[in-house]
């Protein structure tokens, strides 16, 4: 029998089936991506937010502001984005389960959130006053008294934000504080306890905004500084060894001069009776500038002293200050060591007490006038260091 032979119709592979193992490793690897997003990941945000807000805070008291600010940043925005994903994990499971442990977390992210602004404002203010120091010795254009003015708001912000933080953080969590995963319970101990020193720190810096605001506005006008001995004791902190006049105007430092004690006794005319005490006790037949300072209230001792300034050196003045060798000493802290070459001596903040100390038993009752006493030399090699600071350094000295 004959049969047609034509092409061979072409078969089609029927559907394959994928074996079980792999049907199970898509499950399982649905699953895990699954329990990365809703757990691993919040947790890797939080954790990197924590980090990066300490970080900015050790930058920052180190001068490094550029560098705090991208952390304090960094920090703000990994917050975020583990707050809104906690937010949606709540508006779709917190009904179903968990609803206070999500609003727990809710309220504890935002307290991070913002400490992590505050850090901002503390950056943004500590960058203007960089630019303030200079302005006020007038090395740039810059206004002094509306980067005072920015620097204060700054502050204020900080601070309102650090009070909204810290009426939330010292709420009880003993739970959570002894959680020892990834050291959470421990990093956040740690921020309750250095919260109420930057309160403290922050309303420390905002009162010196104010003051310098208060002294540096107006017409130009001159204020007393006493440079106190404070190796030497007297009611007001210490032995009055030199004076400077502070010249400011309109928010910028015009001079600075320096005038021995002894100089300006020398000028006093006529006599004047001392009291009891400084007749008993230190043998003075007069009474002079130098001694002036009798009275602990020191406002008292500053109008006696300034009465002293008029009747010695006919120079008037708008205030009186008093710094001794424990302000030096941190100035010193800061600048590091200063040569005096009038004295052939290089003080540190480490030996400045013992310097100064030998400085007046190798000539206790020296009275000339030829060189400039411990207290003002090391004030006038400071003042000579401030025009080359760095921006860090000012952050410091602030």
């Amino acid at each position: 029998a004959l049969r047609a032979v034509g092409p061979t119709p072409p078969s089609f592979p029927g559907p394959v089936k994928q074996p079980p193992h792999f049907r199970r490793f898509l499950f399982l690897s649905f699953i895990l991506l699954f329990l990365f997003w809703l757990v691993l990941y919040p947790l890797g945000q939080v954790l990197l937010g924590f980090r990066s807000l300490s970080r900015a805070q050790t930058l920052f008291r180190s001068g490094q502001l550029d560098l705090s600010q991208v952390q304090a940043r960094r920090a703000a925005t990994s917050l975020d984005r583990t707050q809104s994903h906690f937010n949606f994990l709540a508006s779709t499971f917190g009904r179903l389960f968990a609803q206070d442990l999500f609003f727990r977390t809710d309220k504890l992210l935002s307290v991070f959130q913002t400490l992590s602004q505050a850090q901002l404002n503390l950056v943004q203010a500590a960058q203007i006053a960089t630019q303030v120091g200079p302005a006020i010795l007038g090395q740039t254009n810059a206004n002094p008294l509306a980067g005072l003015a920015d620097v204060r708001l700054y502050l204020q912000q900080a601070k309102t934000n650090l009070n909204l933080a810290q009426a939330e953080l010292v709420k009880p969590r003993p739970r959570l504080e002894s959680t020892p995963l990834l050291g959470v319970g421990e990093t956040i101990t740690n921020f309750k306890s250095t919260l109420s020193q930057s309160l403290i720190d922050v309303s420390a810096a905002e009162s010196l905004t104010n003051l310098a605001l208060q002294l540096l506005s107006g017409p130009k006008k001159t204020y007393l500084v006493l440079l106190q001995n404070s190796g030497e004791l007297r009611p007001t902190g210490g032995f009055i060894e030199g004076l400077a006049f502070l010249t400011v105007d309109s928010g910028r430092l015009l001079d600075l001069e320096f005038v021995n004690v002894y100089a300006a006794d020398g000028q006093l005319q006529g006599f004047v009776v001392p009291p009891l005490p400084i007749k008993t006790y230190l043998g003075e037949t007069g009474w002079y500038l130098r001694d002036a300072n009798w009275d602990p209230h020191f406002p008292s001792s500053a109008r006696q002293v300034e009465w002293f300034v008029d009747k010695e050196l006919n120079r008037p003045v708008q205030g009186t200050f008093a710094l001794n060798l424990y302000f030096i000493r941190q100035l010193l802290q800061v600048l590091g060591p200063v040569d005096l070459p009038a004295l052939n001596q290089t003080l540190t903040a480490d030996n400045l007490l013992e310097r100064a100390q030998n400085y007046h038993q190798i000539s206790p009752t020296d009275t000339s006038t030829s060189q400039p006493d411990l207290v003002t030399a090391a004030l006038q090699a400071i003042y000579a260091q401030l025009p080359n600071l760095t921006p860090s350094t000012w952050v410091k000295l602030s």
